[in-house]
């Protein structure tokens, strides 16, 4: 007899993050230089890059500033 396997329900994704992915990040590519081209779409308040890894995560004040560089800065 066939039995589904049954998983448990996921809780939804947030929709509006302050955390943007940027990725194809040079290896000699500093968090301090992302963090100045960040900053012309709003307050930045961290960088976080995986040691040896092409990409980086950018964390803004607010979800609008967020926005705001994905709309200006990135594709």
């Amino acid at each position: 007899m066939f039995r589904p396997e049954i998983k448990p329900e996921r809780p939804p994704l947030p929709t509006e993050s302050d955390v943007v992915f940027c990725g194809n990040v040079g290896p000699d590519t500093s968090e301090d230089t992302i963090k100045e081209h960040f900053m012309q779409a709003g307050g930045v308040t961290g960088v976080r890059r995986p040691e040896g890894r092409p990409f980086a995560f950018v964390e803004f004040e607010s979800f609008e500033a967020a926005a705001k560089a994905i709309e200006e800065l990135g594709g």
